[in-house]
């Protein structure tokens, strides 16, 4: 079988922030780390935490301080807000979630964590040692108590098993 040639793809950016600032504060990230249930009720104003989000919201704004997204949390909120399981006749179609998602993302202070190779490599370090022994239901929120760890931001969600990962740095928002 003869495979088609190779085409070479548009080329890769690393950075498509507004320059400099934006590298440096992918480096030295300051802020919250917002897990996908916070994002959802922000986004949903008949979740049950939406009140208790939109206050913690409204503080973090008042404060200036930054809450970061990243693939997994941006991925999370578009798939949850589009299902109907979680949003019964709310659910969105994935445009419009997708939509959503870009909304928060385009407010000045909410900003993109991407994952260089170098984070990569040290959440994989960490996380074959925290996995032993973990239900894989909590697979997930183990990887995300790993970017915040690792990153220095704090993590912020309604889920109390993150306990159990005995971070540093961490909100546990309570309705």
């Amino acid at each position: 079988m003869k495979y088609p040639p190779y085409k070479a793809a548009a080329p890769l950016l690393v950075n498509d922030g507004n320059g400099l600032n934006d590298w440096l504060d992918v480096q030295n990230p300051k802020g919250d780390f917002l897990d996908v249930n916070v994002w959802l009720a922000l986004a949903d104003p008949k979740h049950e935490h939406h009140d208790f989000a939109i206050a913690y919201w409204s503080e973090m704004q008042a404060l200036g301080l930054k809450v970061w997204f990243n693939r997994h949390t941006m991925l999370g909120l578009i798939r949850l807000l589009s299902q109907r399981k979680v949003m019964t006749d709310r659910a969105l179609h994935l445009q419009a979630a997708m939509a959503a998602y870009k909304h928060f993302l385009a407010l000045p202070f909410v900003s993109w964590l991407p994952e260089t190779t170098s984070l990569g490599k040290q959440i994989d370090a960490q996380m074959s040692g925290l996995l032993a022994g973990l239900p894989a239901r909590l697979s997930t929120d183990a990887y995300l108590a790993t970017v915040a760890k690792i990153t220095g931001l704090r993590m912020v969600t309604f889920d109390t098993d993150f306990k159990r990962f005995e971070l540093e740095n961490w909100l546990l928002l309570s309705a």
